[in-house]
């Protein structure tokens, strides 16, 4: 009967042993798909934002470049008025834009990680 009770024991060390490497590889597998996800969700976000920030400023730009060619033929309180209601519509549509990309983001499916 020890010699049963040797083998049955012997064999479920195999099986342990060959579950511990078969999670150590899920493991490592699994970290390095997060290591690259994360690594491009940052390089995807730091570029995205320096988008945005470069539309903003060139945006500020024009305007006030308009503003002071707007000046010159017109009063000053029309060509603020037209500026600031241009400068509402860009503001608008960017945070539409924005808004539609975070929905789209927010909105698909999740793939298991396979």
């Amino acid at each position: 009967m020890p010699l049963l009770r040797e083998i049955i024991d012997e064999f479920l060390k195999e099986v342990k042993a060959v579950f511990r490497e078969y999670v150590h590889e899920t493991e490592v597998a699994l970290k390095k798909r997060l290591q690259r996800l994360l690594i491009s969700g940052l390089i995807v976000s730091v570029l995205f934002v320096l988008v945005i920030s470069l539309i903003g400023s060139a945006a500020i730009f024009l305007l006030i470049g308009s503003l002071k060619y707007l000046s010159t033929f017109m009063p000053v309180w029309q060509a603020w008025t037209i500026m600031g209601l241009t400068s509402g519509v860009i503001g608008g549509l960017l945070f539409a834009v924005l808004f539609i990309i975070i929905r789209k983001q927010l909105g698909k499916k999740q793939t298991p990680l396979t």
